[in-house]
């Protein structure tokens, strides 16, 4: 039988495969085209910033439903790296890049 999985090491497994993921993610990206963007600049650079808090996190909070909901929040943030956004996200970066109607 297999015993119970601490949530400790639940976290550090899934914190090193996200890790590697957005690593590969942004090499293969980068590699031939550089990031040029400021928009793409936060979101690597927020997305880093939330894997470093939720790796803190998760080393000393026993709290499972304070680990989920910031596991959550990561979730939110590795899918706008990955480019999965919402219709508002998208509507707000054409009005925000492009002069419409002038």
């Amino acid at each position: 039988s297999i015993g119970a999985v601490s949530l400790r090491e639940f976290s550090r497994d899934v914190e090193l495969k996200i890790t590697a993921k957005i690593n590969n993610k942004y090499l293969e990206t980068v590699k031939n085209n550089p990031i040029l963007l400021d928009r793409h600049k936060y979101v690597i650079s927020d997305t880093y910033v939330k894997i470093q808090a939720y790796s803190l996190l998760v080393h000393s909070e026993n709290d499972v439903a304070i680990v989920s909901q910031e596991l959550n929040t990561l979730g939110h943030c590795i899918s706008e790296l990955l480019g999965i956004v919402s219709p508002d996200q998208i509507l707000n970066s054409i009005f925000s890049n492009f002069c419409i109607g002038k």
